[in-house]
């Protein structure tokens, strides 16, 4: 939800990226102005803001002015970029664009207003541009990604197949009525890059509820 500067930028021999990211739109779409809290048993632990900005060196200017003056009302961005400091208004509550070449070598900090982790094209995008480092934040949830891959081939498969397994195993759950579809919609794409972080050692992910 983070890059939408350019439609065709996935290799073309990846044919089934059209079916995945297409399937991330619909997800999109579903959990906008539903869920925005994590059901019972997902909710990751709770630390104090002040704490986060000094774990992931972040200046709390930043935060205010990334989350503005319409309290979240778009997603907003800030880049680091060497010597290079960008700051990015948003389009709306889902979507702000970054060109690519400000991606490499990159540390973006962005809003998420409707609280939810990270996009599979916000993921795919600092994988293969070469970004460094991913923060989404609201009032209530704080993610990191790190990306110490060296390449993003190495790890497609990977996220193609936690994505398929996740769908089933929570579709299992809302048939039982464990969980609701919108619930579905906003712990997904924590889910899944919860588990990629566990099997792919360059990839790092990070994930908080900001405690009050």
């Amino acid at each position: 939800m983070i890059f939408d500067y350019l439609k065709f930028h996935y290799p073309i021999c990846y044919y089934k990226d059209v079916l995945y990211n297409a399937y991330m739109e619909i997800l999109k779409e579903n959990y906008i102005e539903k869920a925005e809290k994590y059901p019972k048993n997902y909710k990751p632990s709770s630390i104090p803001l002040e704490n986060l900005l000094s774990k992931y060196n972040i200046k709390l200017d930043d935060i205010n002015k990334i989350k503005g003056l319409d309290n979240f009302g778009v997603e907003n961005a800030i880049i680091y970029q060497q010597n290079k400091y960008t700051f990015i208004k948003g389009v709306d509550k889902n979507r702000v664009s970054i060109n690519k070449v400000d991606i490499l070598n990159s540390k973006i900090i962005h809003s998420h207003p409707m609280g939810s982790s990270f996009s599979k094209a916000d993921i795919d995008d600092i994988l293969l541009y070469g970004g460094d480092e991913l923060i989404a934040f609201n009032d209530n949830y704080f993610y990191f990604f790190k990306n110490n891959l060296k390449s993003y081939n190495s790890i497609y498969d990977t996220i193609a197949t936690i994505i398929d397994e996740t769908t089933k195993s929570l579709n299992l759950k809302i048939e039982r009525g464990e969980l609701s579809k919108s619930e579905f919609d906003f712990i997904i794409p924590h889910l899944v890059w919860q588990k990629v972080s566990k099997l792919e050692e360059g990839f790092i992910y990070e994930s908080y509820a900001i405690s009050k």
